[in-house]
């Protein structure tokens, strides 16, 4: 069996404009915005030939097995059970996602019900990578996925750490990594695009999660809790959390989704412009905002209100009722604003060796 493509640059072709202009951002290289879709091409080729060592430090360990089961295949990744792609995307494409968004490989649709068949890679791409694709760079690409993952559970967590700190967590957790190899999965891992931007501020370097920096100013990030310290995380730990369907106290939170569910209300006029979205689509993506938003901002009662406006309510008891569930979730929930300490476990500050109370309960003493 032959290859079907044997060039890269006939692997790319197969893709829009738009596609390969994300994959020029993936790869780090540069382009005029007025570049004919010929000169986006010819760049997005030289660069899949020329950074081979960079490619390794982008692609994940299933991307590397998957070439390693193309190679055996001459170029060609066949899923077995055909009838289960009627379901949805099999798991193997979610797998083989950063190989698409790289343009190295190109899926094969049936023409008929244009469920997915197989995916090509090119033989000049093999013969480039093949030497990548040996058992200790197999195992090293594994290593840095999981380096990978404690960076994004990291995140998870605490929204905005000095570079210095995120790399002592990293240490901490997986090993002995150097700081080189450091750089290079924060730099190259096409897990962490858009996880994170990079900040400076007074001479000190922050690794910022992207939605963190929706919510907050990262010069607040200096007088957060100071003198109080992060919350201190392990390996499994970071790892659950760096899963983008990872969901904290997973018992409350189904309790608060199955609360809410015969009560959301879906706008009419986003029915009516999309009536092939199931409302149960609505309901999931509405909710996992709710809880999202109300972790991360610190205008908690706003968030929270401003949800309970899309229900509707059999009584005041029962919205009073969905309100409690929904605060207590998120008080006892790590909060990037609380250096990944939930609301509920907050330690007790310290001042010249004195207690502070809050106002809340000082309050409450006075009125008895």
């Amino acid at each position: 069996m032959e290859y079907k493509y044997q060039t890269i640059r006939e692997i790319i072709e197969k893709y829009e404009e738009d596609h390969i202009m994300d994959a020029l951002d993936f790869m780090h290289l540069e382009f005029e915005e007025d570049a004919t879709l010929e000169e986006l091409i010819s760049i997005l080729e030289d660069g899949l030939k020329q950074y081979g060592i960079e490619l390794f430090y982008m692609l994940s360990h299933e991307d590397m097995v998957h070439l390693s089961e193309m190679k055996k295949n001459h170029g060609r990744f066949t899923f077995e059970d055909e009838k289960d792609l009627e379901a949805g995307p099999p798991e193997e494409l979610m797998e083989i996602i950063g190989l698409i968004d790289l343009c190295l490989v190109y899926p094969e649709m049936d023409d008929e019900d244009m469920n997915l068949v197989a995916v090509h890679v090119s033989k000049e791409f093999m013969d480039l990578f093949e030497d990548f694709l040996v058992p200790e760079r197999l195992s090293m690409a594994g290593y840095l996925d999981e380096a990978a993952k404690i960076i994004k559970g990291a995140l998870y967590y605490y929204g905005a750490l000095e570079l210095e700190k995120l790399h002592e967590i990293v240490m901490k957790n997986h090993g002995n990594m150097d700081r080189k190899l450091f750089n290079r999965v924060l730099s190259y891992r096409h897990s962490l695009t858009h996880e994170y931007e990079s900040v400076y501020l007074e001479d000190k370097e922050y690794i910022v999660d992207m939605d963190f920096a929706n919510f907050y100013e990262i010069e607040d990030t200096l007088s957060w809790n100071r003198g109080q310290g992060y919350k201190e995380f392990e390996r499994p730990d970071f790892l659950d959390a760096a899963d983008p369907l990872f969901v904290e106290r997973e018992e409350e939170y189904e309790e608060i989704h199955n609360y809410f569910f015969d009560k959301f209300v879906v706008n009419e006029e986003v029915k009516e412009k999309y009536p092939h979205i199931p409302d149960g689509f609505y309901y999931a993506y509405f909710i996992e905002m709710l809880l999202d938003l109300g972790r991360k901002s610190q205008e908690t009662d706003e968030i929270v209100e401003a949800f309970l406006e899309e229900m509707n309510f059999a009584s005041e008891q029962e919205r009073v009722q969905g309100r409690k569930l929904v605060i207590d979730y998120l008080n006892k929930i790590s909060r990037w604003d609380n250096l990944g300490f939930a609301n509920d476990e907050m330690p007790k500050l310290k001042l010249d060796n004195q207690n502070v109370v809050h106002m809340k309960a000082y309050m409450g003493k006075k009125k008895k």
